[in-house]
Formats: C-alpha cells, structure tokens, sequence
C-alpha cells in the first residue's frame, strides 16, 4: 500500500498567501514597534500595540491551521484511498485558547498537557476509510521529557555561556562553539520528543517507532554534525536520512504484534537538489512561491512512504 501526494501550488496558493500575508506584516510591524520599544521604554502605547499586533497575528493563525489541515490532509492518499481532515475552526481555537491560559497560569508547568491535547485533537479529527486516528501520548511523560532533556540543559549550557561571555567577551568563535554544543546536546530531547509524538492509533492498532535510544540518538547526532561543518548545504540530505532512518522502524502493532510496517526509498541527491531548488525559488520570490515548494517537497517524501506486511517484506527480502 503506497501513499501519494496530490496537492498542487495552484490548489492551495490564496490559503497559502492568507498564511504568508498574516505571519509576515505584522512580523514587520512588531519589528518597527520594537525599535521605538529601546528608543522610548516609557512610551506605553508602542507596548500596546505590540501585544495587539501579536495577539493578532496568532489568533488569525490559529483560525487559519484548519483549513490548512483540511486541505493538507485531504491531499494524502492511502491505496488511492484518500484521508480526510473533520475539524472545526472554533473547536481547535477554542482548544488553543483554554489551553495557552491554563499553561500561562500554571507559569509553563501544563504546557505538556497542551500538546498532548492538541496532537490528540488533530489525531482524531482525520479518518481514514470511515475510522477516526487517536493519540496516547501522555503529558506526564512529556513533562518529564521537556524538564531532563530540554529544561535542564539550556539552564546549564545558559550558565556556562553567560560565564564564558563575561570571562571572554563575546568573540565569534565562541558564539560559534557555544551554540554548536547546544545542538548537539538537544539531541536527546530531539530522540525522546519525537519518540512520544510517534503514538498513533487507528482501529485498535498502534503506529510507533521501533528504535533503541542509543543508535538512534547516534544518527541524530552525525546528521546535525554534518549539518553544521557543511554550513547547513547538507541539510536536505540530513532530513531525509533521518526520515529514511525513523519511518523504516515505524511499525504497526496489534496486541503487542507487529502486522505492518512503514517502508520508504529515497534518493538523497536527488533529494537535496529538488530542496534547494524549491528554496531558492521561494527565496527569489520573496516566499510568493512557497505553495508549489512546499508541495513538490512534500511529493518527494509522501510518494516515496508506503505500508508493507510481513510478508511482502520477507519475499522483497
């Protein structure tokens, strides 16, 4: 069973633009508020606006995530069965809305329950043949990820760098290394986040990674060095080696058996030329083209996913 995508830049570019236009001008505005923010501090009403303008700019892109969804969603096609995309848009703003308040008057500490909530609302509003997805991830676990493996390291890796600033001054080199070592020791949170995400259900079975920390964190870590010597030009190839890496131990489990698993092919120069000429091609654009990037980039992983069953794995083998 192989998946395709079939969304086209044509299909989607007003809603694209409706993103673009509501994340991009007042991304400018509260740029030029800022400045007269450190220019006049006292001045309260450039602060109003600011706070106006971004809880614009947020609400208008919480009202716009369905529709994007809906379109996205609807593009998947499964055994040319396609998905479908049920929300609403005041049922996923209000969502939003009770759960940023709830994480601001806990100062963060519910901030993992707001994800869980929200990946479990998107999970069971797309339907696949008449069924529903859902998602057991649970934000205790989630709370635990975040504080050992993302809170605790930026609180130790901040001390050191304001350290290392005052006892050295602010050179380039050491910016340079300073932000390099906090890449490289996010890369556990960045193993663990995704592992927790990966809890899919559908139908009574479960869709999650079969990988060990170890190795896995291993693959991480090279494709974000590799990254990082080459500037960020080998970064398309990164993406789809971990992607290849991560949706090759995707399994789909029934009772504790596995009865599926996920399988993909890519070819990774191809891969990284395709990338860079999409963003190239939106940058020269200033982002008008991003709608057709955004789905030929897509393509290239979607098409290339399918499901395959034991058996066709062992006679492939």
């Amino acid at each position: 069973m192989r998946f395709a995508f079939g969304l086209k830049g044509k299909d989607w570019f007003g809603l694209y633009l409706a993103v673009l236009m509501v994340y991009a001008v007042p991304n400018i505005a509260m740029h030029v508020l800022s400045a007269h923010l450190r220019a006049e501090p006292r001045n309260l009403s450039n602060l109003l606006y600011f706070v106006l303008l971004f809880a614009f700019m947020m609400a208008a892109l919480l009202v716009l995530v369905v529709p994007v969804l809906t379109r996205i969603v609807g593009s998947v096609r499964l055994d040319n069965e396609p998905f479908g995309y049920k929300g609403t848009i005041g049922g996923f703003v209000l969502l939003n809305i009770g759960n940023i308040l709830l994480s601001i008057v806990t100062l963060g500490i519910f901030y993992p329950w707001y994800i869980r909530n929200v990946l479990r609302h998107i999970s069971s509003n797309i339907e696949y043949k008449g069924s529903r997805f859902g998602f057991g991830g649970k934000g205790l676990h989630l709370f635990a990820i975040l504080l050992l493996t993302g809170i605790l390291p930026m609180i130790v890796w901040g001390a050191w760098y304001a350290y290392m600033i005052k006892a050295f001054q602010a050179s380039v080199p050491l910016r340079i290394v300073s932000f390099a070592i906090i890449y490289v020791a996010l890369v556990p949170y960045l193993y663990m986040y995704y592992k927790w995400m990966m809890c899919i259900t559908y139908k009574g079975h479960t869709v999650e990674w079969n990988t060990a920390a170890g190795p896995s964190m291993l693959t991480i870590l090279l494709q974000v060095l590799l990254t990082m010597i080459t500037a960020g030009i080998y970064f398309p190839i990164a993406i789809a080696k971990l992607y290849d890496y991560f949706v090759n131990r995707t399994v789909i489990s029934r009772d504790g058996a596995a009865t599926h698993s996920l399988r993909v092919k890519l070819e990774y120069f191809h891969v990284w030329k395709v990338t860079w000429a999409q963003v190239l091609l939106t940058l020269v654009s200033l982002g008008v083209y991003g709608a057709w990037a955004y789905c030929r980039i897509a393509a290239l992983y979607v098409d290339a996913t399918s499901i395959e069953s034991p058996t066709q794995m062992h006679l492939e083998g």
